[in-house]
């Protein structure tokens, strides 16, 4: 069940309603559950042909300074990002930890984001800063424990008063994910996780509602292997955790090349594609909540940021290959897919560790590429 506005937000005068249509029209069609012939309305209305659908976004951590408690790092690297791209991204991912917010404490990036015309994507763990063994359990979630701090900031959201993307406790199929937060071990039995994890998810949806939040897509992204088994072959596991179609707004996954040594293309990927091929059955809209590839080899920016040495000669480089791939392919392969959003952020070790995913050099150049495609420039 899509989520609606429940005002405009703002007012489209006739002088600029044309400009305003061209930037909107894709939105609304991701809104109505990918009503093409809504979308082709809207564009026959201002004479032009159908728009593009696809958002990017990015997890902008080039120096692993950003955080939610640190918005102004966070936003210094969303703006060079988008200095060095040429243009403002779609969304904003950034992430909340389970009491990381909340009305004496608001989202300032996320507001920072809705004032300069960008979707905030709030990845919203269940776990506790500075324990890595502490969590909100599911049983607690849906008992009522947590319902006097969920709805507080439920009004955090809705005083956003702007769209905004909910990624509540993603990856959850994920040892990681269920570290405390299920009462059974997620990897040995899944079905039953999956009971806890849709009553937990349900119990969330169902108080922002109540709350009269109506400014929130819910993006339900468990990891790209939920998708696939070990041998690459399509897995229904993911099925265990789906909340159901009347809780899911949209559809997201986490896939990634993590290989420096090998440029595959996106869609000859397997986890991309038995997410794709499984996931498009909802008719949901679609999105890569996180992906990114192994930047150039050598890995070391100018910052300093990677490492010295060459792992092998990889030509072209895997990150510059995942992104061009997919803007050779998604309008014609995966025509579902509505947001590519890239973990522009350090990856395996550290900031200061090879096998990262920041985007610079040919990555940079094939993702500044799709910032101007006329299918990506939403």
């Amino acid at each position: 069940m899509g989520t609606r506005l429940a005002t405009p937000l703002f007012r489209v005068s006739k002088r600029n309603s044309v400009v305003l249509l061209r930037i909107f029209a894709p939105l609304f069609l991701v809104v109505s559950m990918v009503n093409t012939a809504f979308a082709d309305s809207l564009s026959a209305r201002v004479g032009q042909a159908p728009q593009p659908t696809v958002m990017i976004g990015v997890r902008a951590n080039q120096d692993g300074q950003a955080s939610l408690q640190a918005p102004l790092a966070s936003e210094r690297d969303v703006l060079l990002l988008e200095d060095q791209i040429g243009r403002k991204v779609a969304i904003d991912n950034q992430y909340s930890n389970w009491a990381d917010f909340s009305t004496s404490q608001p989202l300032e990036q996320a507001a920072w984001d809705v004032r300069g015309g960008r979707i905030p994507m709030i990845s919203w763990k269940t776990a506790y800063p500075g324990s890595p063994d502490g969590c909100a359990k599911w049983s607690d979630i849906v008992g009522g424990v947590y319902d006097a701090q969920l709805a507080d900031q439920a009004k955090v959201i809705k005083n956003l008063r702007g769209l905004v993307m909910i990624r509540w406790h993603y990856e959850m199929e994920h040892p990681d994910g269920g570290r405390c937060f299920y009462d059974v071990d997620v990897m040995k039995d899944p079905v039953t996780a999956g009971q806890e994890y849709v009553a937990a998810w349900k119990h969330v949806v169902d108080l922002f509602r109540a709350e009269g939040v109506s400014n929130v897509l819910w993006v339900w992204a468990p990891g790209g292997g939920a998708f696939s088994d070990s041998d690459g072959n399509p897995s229904t596991e993911w099925m265990d955790f789906y909340p159901g179609d009347d809780y899911v707004d949209w559809i997201g996954a986490d896939v990634y090349n993590k290989s420096p040594t090998t440029s595959t293309p996106i869609d000859a990927y397997p986890t991309f594609v038995n997410f794709y091929s499984q996931a498009s059955t909802r008719g949901k809209p679609l999105m890569v909540s996180e992906t990114g590839a192994v930047g150039a080899d050598p890995q070391m920016d100018g910052d300093g940021y990677g490492c010295p040495y060459q792992i092998g000669e990889v030509k072209p480089d895997p990150g510059s290959m995942w992104i061009l791939s997919a803007i050779a392919t998604f309008r014609t392969k995966f025509p579902a897919m509505r947001a590519f959003v890239y973990w522009n952020n350090f990856g395996l070790g550290g900031p200061k560790h090879c096998n990262n995913y920041i985007l610079r050099g040919p990555s940079m150049n094939a993702f500044a590429k799709m910032a101007h495609d006329r299918y990506f420039t939403l």
